[in-house]
């Protein structure tokens, strides 16, 4: 039995075997690299979620769910700035969550839909105030866009939320240091709910 034939033959495709298996180990090297960023990234995601400077600040937010008769003063603005940079910057992690923007974005909502629901409520003014301040309407969109999304999912506990953001939003307003919306110019209150 000769075996002319099969040395010839990988003697003529020795290079494209060599190709292909350099195709393969190249496809499982991506497969490899997105899982670490998906992986790096949701170790990034819950180490905003549980850090303690974070922990405090929305417990200190959320005081306002409990205590509906609670004002807005100024430890309040500091811990809802807080919470509002780490939510925007935890939204921004949403790409990296899965392949498709809706799934990724589905990931994010399914593990956190109730705390981002329920801090876009409470937040929303103060988001717009710091817009208003600092002339910058895409300030925290991230955290916007996900937040009103969560917030929708959240419908049985909208009115509730909504009522408490009404009554803190001139409390926060004037302990921000921004005028009320009914003084602003037209088109600068384009930012309500």
């Amino acid at each position: 039995m000769s075996f002319e034939w099969l040395a010839a033959f990988l003697a003529a495709n020795w290079w494209a075997g060599v190709s292909a298996l350099a195709t393969v180990a190249a496809a499982v090297g991506i497969v490899l690299a997105i899982k670490q960023l998906r992986f790096d990234a949701w170790l990034k995601a819950q180490e905003i979620f549980v850090h303690d400077d974070f922990t405090n600040a929305r417990g200190r937010i959320f005081r306002h769910l409990e205590q509906t008769s609670a004002n807005w003063d100024l430890e309040d603005r500091i811990a809802g700035m807080l919470v509002c940079r780490r939510l925007d910057e935890l939204c921004r992690l949403t790409p990296y969550f899965a392949f498709r923007k809706r799934q990724a974005r589905n990931v994010v909502l399914d593990t956190w839909v109730v705390p981002l629901g329920r801090l876009w409520a409470l937040l929303a003014p103060l988001v717009a105030a710091e817009r208003d301040k600092v002339a910058w309407q895409q300030k925290w969109n991230a955290f916007e866009v996900l937040g009103r999304e969560a917030l929708c999912r959240l419908s049985s506990e909208r009115s509730t939320l909504d009522a408490i953001a009404k009554r803190l939003e001139p409390e926060i307003r004037r302990v921000h240091g921004v005028p009320p919306r009914s003084s602003l110019p037209s088109g600068a209150a384009s930012n309500q709910r």
